[in-house]
């Protein structure tokens, strides 16, 4: 997965597709605790 820049361009493209932000960001923790 290719970030593109910030946490809010992430969170303007989990809306664009539809997804639940808190899950994302709790994905994203868990890449970083990797």
């Amino acid at each position: 997965m290719v970030l593109v820049g910030g946490r809010a361009s992430v969170r303007n493209a989990a809306e664009t597709f539809g997804l639940d932000y808190a899950n994302l960001l709790e994905a994203l923790r868990e890449l970083d605790d990797a």
